[in-house]
This record gives structure tokens, C-alpha cells and sequence, in this order.
């Protein structure tokens, strides 16, 4: 029997491994070369290629700014976020509400910014506004930012697009 265990754990290692791929072809091609693999297994492995579903133009994560006595500070979002990096991004992007219309999506942001604002002063930081981006903190990237939404005192300024 104790020979056994490593043969069923290589085994469940290649099923995994080969699982994921498929699934990960599937969610790419959206066709499915084995039909005889149950939707329920496949369901699974396709429930981890959830980056990977939502493929677009931009790469970008969800930015927010707070205005401050005249100028933008950087806001952290990762506390808000308490997850692994690839999963945060994926909660930013509300894809949830993506796929309703563009007045339900930005009333989520417009939403969001508020509970920011509130937030950050419980933490002691007051801004005057909140702007969100789509894009990359690195500083080489900054001008690569696509505006998503400002709010100041209860207005919102409606976004660019949805780049998310």
C-alpha cells in the first residue's frame, strides 16, 4: 500500500495539471476537444481561469487618487483588499456589474469612491476628491492612466470609458 501513494499522487498531479490546461484552452478557444469530460469537473478547473476571461485591450489595475490641499496623493487600495494580487484586481474591476448598463457600473464606482472617502478619514487621511484610474503605478507608467471617474463633493464626473 505504501507503494501506492506516490503512483496516486503523481497520478492526481498529472489529472490536475492536464485539467487545468484544458481548461485553460477551453476559456481561450471556447471549444472543447474531450466532450466525454463531465461539465462538472470542467466547470471547476474553468472557475480558476477567471483572469483569463476577461481578456481586453488594457491591462489594468484600479488606481485612486485623493486631492488633498491642492495636490494628488497616491491612495493604497491593498488594505480594502485583504487577498492574493491577482484577486484583488479582479474584485476592482466589479465584473460583476460590468456586464449591466454603463449608469449601473459607474453608480458602483460612484459608490466605491464614497466608501473610500469615508474610510481614509476614519483612517485620518481628509481628502477634498477621490479620482480612480485604469492603469499602473509604476512612475514610467503614469501617463498611461485612462480617468475613470472623480468625485467631489457628492458629484460624480462621468467616465472615459470603461477600461476595466
Amino acid at each position: 500500500m505504501r507503494r501506492l501513494i506516490p503512483v496516486f499522487r503523481h497520478l492526481f498531479l498529472l489529472y490536475f495539471l492536464f485539467m487545468t490546461s484544458y481548461a485553460l484552452v477551453y476559456t481561450i478557444m471556447r471549444v472543447q476537444y474531450f466532450p466525454f469530460i463531465p461539465w462538472t469537473i470542467l466547470r471547476y478547473h474553468y472557475g480558476m481561469m477567471a483572469p483569463y476571461q476577461g481578456i481586453s485591450a488594457t491591462n489594468a489595475d484600479l488606481l485612486a487618487e485623493g486631492l488633498r490641499e491642492g495636490s494628488w496623493h497616491r491612495i493604497d487600495l491593498d488594505p480594502y483588499y485583504s487577498m492574493v494580487r491577482g484577486s484583488q484586481v479582479m474584485y476592482r474591476r466589479m465584473r460583476s456589474f460590468s456586464f449591466l448598463e454603463p449608469e449601473v457600473y459607474q453608480q458602483k464606482y460612484s459608490e466605491l469612491a464614497k466608501k473610500f472617502l469615508r474610510l481614509e478619514a476614519e483612517r485620518g487621511e481628509e481628502y477634498e476628491s477621490i479620482e480612480f484610474y485604469a492603469g499602473s503605478m509604476h512612475a514610467h507608467e503614469r501617463a498611461h492612466r485612462f480617468p475613470l471617474l472623480r468625485l467631489r463633493d457628492e458629484h460624480v464626473v462621468p467616465p472615459h470609458g470603461n477600461f476595466l
